[in-house]
C-alpha cells in the first residue's frame, strides 16, 4: 500500500527530501530502509537516485475505483436486459430498454479507456 503526501512538492535531490535522514553516522533514505547506512549522501546532492521510490502524481481530476463504477455499470445493464427479457420485442418500450443497455455499454468501455493516474494496489 502507498501513501500520499497532499501538497508536498517533488524533491528535486535527497538533499532537499523531508524523507532524507542524515544525523550523526546515520544517513538514509526513511522510505527506502535498506539505503540507511548504505547510501552515498554525497551522490545525491544534486539529483535523486534511480530508486528512490517516489512518484510524482500528474494534475488530475478526481480519482475513483474505476473497477467498482464498471461493476455498478454492469449491474444497472443486467437490471435492463432483465426489463427487456419482459416486455414484447415489438415495442417502443423494448426499442428504449435496448438504447439504454447501448447507453450503459458506452459508459462503462469509456470507464475502462480512462487514463489510469495511480496504478492498481492490492
Amino acid at each position: 500500500m502507498s501513501i500520499l503526501i497532499k501538497g508536498m512538492k517533488m524533491p528535486k535531490n535527497c538533499n532537499g527530501c523531508p524523507l532524507f535522514e542524515s544525523k550523526y553516522h546515520f544517513h538514509g533514505c526513511l522510505a527506502k530502509p535498506e539505503s540507511i547506512n548504505n547510501m552515498d549522501m554525497w551522490n545525491f546532492v544534486d539529483d535523486r537516485p534511480t530508486w528512490c521510490p517516489l512518484i510524482e502524481v500528474p494534475p488530475h481530476g478526481r480519482l475513483i475505483d474505476a473497477d467498482a463504477l464498471r461493476a455498478s455499470i454492469r449491474e444497472s445493464i443486467d437490471e435492463c436486459q432483465k426489463w427487456a427479457d419482459e416486455v414484447d420485442k415489438d415495442t417502443m418500450m423494448y426499442a428504449r430498454i435496448s438504447q439504454s443497455i447501448g447507453t450503459f455499454v458506452e459508459c462503462s468501455l469509456r470507464a475502462k479507456a480512462a487514463p489510469t493516474i495511480i496504478e492498481k494496489e492490492e
